[in-house]
This record gives structure tokens, C-alpha cells and sequence, in this order.
């Protein structure tokens, strides 16, 4: 007996493999314990995604005046994780948004929460700064911003070291919950 291949079913067989392949790649990402960047979530006016996520033990930025400074954590234990993020506004005309420190927050795998740093109150004048180290620049502040447009910047927050962070949960206009690893991981 043989069997007639038709365009409909090499079409059929494209999708399963082409579905099996992503089910896949979504599953092994999980196994290894690493997070799935980036991820997107949207809410009812604001998308947000996150791009990255890094811990640190200090960071540095160059300020409006030009002066270059450092952030630190507030006490020993604790490391700084920043977290590579894009709001966009997706359906609102314009959205006007402040950003500070009750605008987002980062929970761990047991729920923790954790509040943002300012990073302009916790910080020191960096006069000689490594060479190798990069500059970051922040979500923070007042935002206007016109449909189809966003911000693209670092969040930073503390942890005690040794905790990962899972999820950021925007609150600023709109809420947003962002999950960095896939479900059932």
C-alpha cells in the first residue's frame, strides 16, 4: 500500500512539528531554573516587558548634571537586582505617568516582596569609576506618553542575597504582572 502525499497533508505535518518544536523549547527553558527573557504582559492600557534581569553589588549612572554616581546596598546581605524594563503605552491616546517608589514592585519564587530603590536618594558621588562598568539609566519620574510609545529602562531593587527575583508587578497607571519563568515551572 502506498501512501499519497497531498499539500494538506504536508501542510499537517508542518504545524505538529512546528507546535512540538515550541512546546519544546518553552519546557526545556524551564528545567534549567533560568528565566524566559523576554516577557511580555499586558494590561488594560500598558504593556510591560522585561528584557533582563541582573544582580549586583553596585551599579553606576551618569546624573543630568553629569556627575556620576553609585548605588549601593543599604546594609551587607543584601545585592542589588535590576531589572531591564519597557513600558509602552498600547491603546490609551496619552498616558501620564509618575514613577516612583510605590510604582513597582519584584517578588521572589515564595511571594516576598520586595520595594524599588530610588536611586536618586541611594547614592554616592562615583568620581573615579571602573572602566569596565556600564552605565544604567532608570524608570523614574513623570512619563507622558502618546499611543504607540514607551520608556526603556533599569528598575532597581534589594534583595538578600542568595533570592532571585520571579516576577515584577507594575502598579503605575495601570497594574501589570510579569512573570519571568513559565507556568508550572
Amino acid at each position: 500500500m502506498r501512501m499519497r502525499v497531498t499539500p494538506r497533508s504536508v501542510a499537517s505535518y508542518l504545524t505538529l512539528a512546528i507546535v512540538t518544536i515550541l512546546i519544546v523549547t518553552a519546557c526545556s527553558s524551564s528545567a534549567d531554573g533560568e528565566p524566559n527573557f523576554p516577557v511580555s504582559q499586558r494590561g488594560n492600557n500598558l504593556s510591560v516587558t522585561v528584557w533582563a534581569s541582573q544582580i549586583r553589588d553596585e551599579i553606576y549612572y551618569q546624573d543630568n548634571d553629569g556627575a556620576i554616581y553609585v548605588v549601593r546596598p543599604s546594609a551587607p546581605d543584601l545585592k542589588l537586582a535590576v531589572i531591564q524594563t519597557t513600558v509602552r503605552n498600547d491603546r490609551s491616546n496619552t498616558v501620564i505617568m509618575d514613577v516612583n517608589e510605590e510604582s513597582f514592585t519584584v517578588l521572589d519564587a515564595d511571594g516576598s516582596q520586595y520595594d524599588p530603590v530610588n536611586p536618586f536618594v541611594q547614592r554616592q558621588l562615583a568620581p573615579n569609576p571602573p572602566q569596565t562598568e556600564p552605565y544604567y539609566n532608570f524608570i523614574w519620574g513623570n512619563f507622558e506618553l502618546p499611543n504607540g510609545f514607551g520608556v526603556t529602562a533599569w528598575t532597581i531593587f534589594e534583595l538578600p542575597d542568595g533570592v532571585k527575583p520571579t516576577q515584577l508587578r507594575w502598579t503605575a497607571v495601570d497594574t501589570v504582572f510579569v512573570r519571568f519563568f513559565p507556568f508550572g515551572s
